[in-house]
């Protein structure tokens, strides 16, 4: 009895807070499908799927105040950003790989500890980092990957932001 009391509770709470949240798994859609879209289209998926890795900054602080959130999600995309270009980077390297993983594994804690960023924190920034050591890329490849990564990002912050021309 008492399990039904907690689960109806959760189930009450959910239902809640749904309303609030829908815009926001709204915008993150769209950040991850649109770049995934183009990339398809363009019969280039890889380079959709780095574009999208820079949009999933679109998922950090999504009830903020807007500058805060405007600050945090470019912050997030530039991170991003620059995980994707240093998995690719020692992507040909595995301890390379190893060390620099490592590294930004602990750095990007610290850091969204320091600024107390609520969830995912750093766990997107790693994300990124580990999926980009394992497509094998040149350097080229990687500033490339990079680039698109960085197009996804600000894809991320102008749906962020958009909502604050009719607020």
């Amino acid at each position: 009895m008492r399990i039904t009391r907690e689960w109806t509770a959760v189930v009450a709470a959910v239902r809640a807070g749904a309303a609030n949240r829908l815009a926001g798994a709204f915008r993150a859609a769209l950040c991850v499908a649109v770049p995934l879209t183009v990339g398809a289209a363009a019969g280039h998926l890889e380079m959709g799927a780095a574009a999208s890795f820079g949009a999933l900054s679109v998922v950090y602080v999504p009830q903020s105040p807007y500058r805060y959130r405007s600050r945090t999600v470019a912050a997030v995309g530039a991170g991003l950003v620059l995980a994707v270009l240093l998995g690719g980077l020692v992507s040909l390297h595995p301890w390379w790989a190893v060390v620099v993983s490592g590294l930004v594994a602990g750095l990007a804690s610290f850091v969204c500890q320091a600024v107390e960023l609520p969830p995912p924190r750093e766990l997107m920034l790693v994300l990124a980092l580990l999926v980009a050591t394992d497509v094998p890329a040149t350097p080229a490849e990687a500033a490339t990957r990079a680039a698109f990564a960085a197009a996804g990002a600000v894809l991320a912050w102008v749906v962020t932001m958009a909502p604050a021309l009719w607020g």
